[in-house]
């Protein structure tokens, strides 16, 4: 899993007046670290959320002052204002509406070259029905991304918690405390899960991930923020990060890893149960090179034995951002029961096959 950095820099803050964030110390900051290799953007604050409570020309202003002040630093690097466009007055891509859907003067600097596009586009978490992943994108992020001319990245996603190991926690003084995103659960799952239950909080945040990241991919999203990956916060009771207090990966970590895979496979569609006459609609992602790649769609029980399987063969995958959307189909009666769908991506010929 590559991890880039959006610098925040000392200057950051997280909500309140965005004025609040020191411009006048920014640029010292970003020296101090600007030649570090794996910093690709500099994110001037996490979410300010007063912006509203003034006139427009408050976030023509704010705007305009951050991208002058970073790109007078270093024009290599992408440049946000907030993680939470949202919070902002600018209802589409171009800041041609306001949120009303109203025509305003567009601010010029919204379209420089560095200015990049994105929110914090929460389609399961916070405890969101599931309609509102089948619903999306949201009007925002659906501008950016028809206008498919800056990268849109979710700066804070699917923010569902996930209980840890209880049991590797038994001494600690938050043994068994929930987080205040404990009510999440209630919206998204339909009720509280208890300690004894963890393993199920777990699952269900890393299902929600995948199911939301994988939809946000297809449909054009360019990057994932998580918050955060290690945990720690709020006396060691925030507990959406994708890593326990004791360094132990989440499941919701390997849903990530997954996802980031350079080609991966999964259905068309974020239903998440199948009846017998439904179809399966594979699809198929790619980012880099072109490949020839075999799909291989299995059927299991809950013993991980094989009932049946669809083998797509010499499926040819274009270079670049690739989805290849594949045939419909079902599999043949099988007895009632509960089962799996595995999908298996195997390419032909991989450059870095090793040869004995």
């Amino acid at each position: 899993m590559g991890v880039y950095l959006l610098w925040q820099t000392a200057a950051w803050i997280r909500e309140g007046e965005a004025w609040n964030v020191d411009l006048e110390g920014y640029p010292k900051f970003m020296r101090q670290v600007c030649n570090h290799p794996s910093i690709v953007m500099w994110e001037a604050s996490n979410h300010p959320n007063r912006f509203k409570l003034h006139d427009i020309s408050d976030s023509h202003d704010f705007v305009t002052r951050v991208y002058r002040t970073l790109s007078a630093v270093d024009t290599s690097r992408l440049i946000s204002p907030t993680s939470f466009w949202q919070h902002m007055h600018y209802g589409n891509y171009d800041g041609s509406l306001d949120k009303e859907g109203n025509p305003i003067v567009p601010n010029p600097v919204l379209m420089e070259k560095l200015m990049t596009r994105g929110s914090q586009d929460a389609y399961t978490g916070y405890g969101a029905k599931w309609t509102a992943l089948r619903k999306a994108p949201n009007k925002w992020a659906a501008s950016c991304l028809a206008a498919n001319d800056k990268a849109y990245f979710n700066f804070e996603h699917e923010e569902s918690a996930a209980q840890p190991n209880w049991t590797l926690a038994e001494k600690e003084p938050w043994f068994k405390i929930q987080s205040y995103e404990w009510e999440y659960e209630k919206g998204s799952i339909g009720r509280l899960l208890d300690a004894s239950e963890w393993r199920i909080s777990q699952a269900f945040q890393a299902f929600a991930a995948w199911e939301s990241m994988k939809k946000q991919i297809l449909i054009g999203y360019d990057g994932f923020s998580w918050c955060s990956l290690e945990s720690g916060s709020n006396m060691f009771t925030y507990q959406k990060p994708l890593i326990d207090p004791f360094g132990i990966p989440k499941l919701a970590y390997y849903a990530n890893q997954s996802v980031f895979q350079p080609i991966w496979a999964g259905s068309s569609n974020v239903d998440v149960v199948y009846g017998p006459a439904d179809h399966i609609s594979p699809v198929l992602f790619n980012l880099g090179q072109p490949k020839t790649v075999d799909l291989t769609i299995e059927l299991k029980n809950d013993k991980g034995k094989r009932i049946d399987r669809k083998i797509f063969k010499n499926i040819q995958v274009a270079g670049g951002r690739t989805v290849v959307n594949l045939d419909g189909f079902r599999f043949k009666t099988v007895p009632d029961g509960y089962y799996f769908l595995v999908y298996t991506v195997k390419e032909q010929n991989p450059p870095y096959r090793h040869k004995e």
